[in-house]
């Protein structure tokens, strides 16, 4: 049987496109020795992220309010989801609600494994397949 549905490969961000992001929505309207002074650990925080773009913008967002080494390197030390878990959650809800139809379904479905476990792609058809 041949399907002609459109394969969505989801990835992470790059290094360089989170630095960017965090760049972009933190520094806002800082001088330049402010902005030398916090850009290694935005590069450090933004890692923390995993190249997944929401929790990078909402990070960001968060580390725009204070622009001190102090707040910034708290936030290097500390679980980034302390940080941003009222920013994300209305976000996730948000652009889960404009998914398609298929995308909806399989993001369901992939939410029954454990985080980080590695899918193999042969079960996960077979399990789609007793699912009907």
């Amino acid at each position: 049987m041949q399907t002609f549905f459109y394969v969505q490969y989801l990835r992470p961000l790059e290094s360089e496109g989170c630095c960017s992001l965090v760049a972009g929505h933190s520094f806002g309207a800082c001088n330049e020795q402010q902005r030398s002074n916090l850009e290694e650990i935005g590069r450090k925080i933004a890692k923390k992220c995993h190249g997944l773009p929401l929790a990078v913008v909402a990070l960001a967002d968060f580390l725009h309010i204070e622009l001190s080494l102090d707040y910034w390197n708290n936030a290097l030390i500390r679980d980034i989801w302390e940080f941003v878990h009222y920013k994300v959650q209305p976000a996730l809800q948000w652009s889960y609600h404009y998914l398609s139809a298929p995308l909806k379904k399989c993001f369901e479905y992939c939410s029954i494994f454990p985080k980080k476990s590695i899918l193999e792609k042969n079960v996960v058809v077979q399990l789609w397949i007793t699912e009907g």
